[in-house]
């Protein structure tokens, strides 16, 4: 890795985003300052991003990387890993802001602590905060002050100490059906660490809730919360692994409802993923559902699920032509506004 001048080196992984990767790189611009820089990874999209590397090269400090073919989500995030060239990293998803004055905040947590891997909040009414702010010196303490592992998993809420992500990123790229390898190196580095230093920063949120207004959203948390699963077979301390445990139930009891399972199954079917890739999903779900909250509860789950499954491409073809009704109707309102 070459010698950087920078502190904090800010990577963010896009694919077929570009209007999305714009307003992000607005955000950061705005706040610039000589102590951190930008890495955007470019994920062989097939939509244009010579729009928004014409606005931004203008930057020496913006730099714009494409990888030559499609490496997935996952490897693209371990990229920005070997990617970046400063003391502490972070990866910042395209379709996120930063909020006004949240480079700065980072950087003076940076200066302040030097810390192995700060967490902090989202600006938005549905994040799942933590207790309290919090300093420790071991990760199973770091873990114990979160009531799921939301706020871990999403990737733009976390800064790290470079040299840790890259100890674990190894073990990350053996784990890559996980959709979080950015919390497999973590994970892994800071467990090898001798002296690590965690902060959760709770009441400084950094980053807007996200721009992207893909219906599919909620399909994506599914495929989140079935690979967050494959983070307990990693080869972590006892401990470690009952704290991710716990924290992936909490999220199965906040994030995964099973009215939320229905209504994004259905779409997902709608949209024509194959029904053994939702199983595949569910199966994490459904399997630890049972520990938790009895079998009948989940019994009527599987229940729904099932209709769900079955009237997905109905229920798809009807939201469809709500929708063209909808357009339909605002078009000739809009006429009758003209010749009135």
């Amino acid at each position: 890795m070459k010698a950087s001048k920078h502190l904090l080196t800010i990577c963010i992984p896009t694919f077929n985003r570009p209007d999305c990767l714009s307003e992000c790189l607005q955000s950061i611009v705005t706040q610039y300052d000589a102590k951190f820089n930008v890495v955007v990874l470019d994920n062989a999209s097939t939509k244009s991003y010579e729009s928004v590397r014409t606005k931004y090269s203008v930057y020496p400090w913006i730099a714009f990387v494409r990888n030559g073919l499609n490496v997935g989500a996952d490897v693209n995030v371990l990229r920005c890993i070997e990617a970046s060239q400063a003391k502490f990293t972070m990866i910042l998803g395209d379709d996120d802001i930063l909020t006004a004055g949240g480079i700065g905040s980072i950087i003076n947590d940076l200066e302040k602590y030097a810390p192995t891997w700060i967490n902090y909040t989202m600006n938005s009414e549905f994040h799942y905060r933590r207790f309290s702010d919090s300093h420790t010196y071991s990760l199973d303490s770091f873990l114990s002050g979160y009531r799921s592992i939301n706020d871990l998993l999403f990737v733009s809420l976390n800064v790290f100490e470079t040299d840790i992500l890259r100890i674990g990123c190894l073990t990350a790229y053996y784990n890559l059906r996980v959709m979080s390898s950015h919390l497999v190196a973590a994970i892994i580095g800071a467990n090898k660490k001798e002296s690590p230093y965690f902060v959760s920063s709770c009441y400084t949120p950094i980053c807007l809730a996200s721009i992207n207004q893909d219906q599919s959203t909620h399909y994506n948390i599914l495929r989140y919360y079935a690979g967050a699963h494959q983070i307990l077979s990693l080869n972590v301390p006892r401990s470690t692994r009952q704290h991710i445990r716990r924290l992936l139930k909490g999220s199965r009891k906040k994030w995964i409802n099973n009215r939320m399972l229905v209504n994004q199954i259905s779409y997902s079917i709608g949209r024509g993923v194959k029904r053994r890739e939702i199983l595949r999903l569910l199966k994490p779900f459904l399997a630890n559902g049972f520990k938790y909250d009895g079998i009948f509860t989940h019994l009527v789950a599987i229940l729904l699920v099932a209709i769900a499954m079955c009237l997905g491409p109905i229920l798809r073809r009807i939201w469809h032509k709500t929708e063209l009704l909808k357009v339909k109707l605002g078009i000739q309102r809009f006429k009758n506004q003209e010749k009135a």
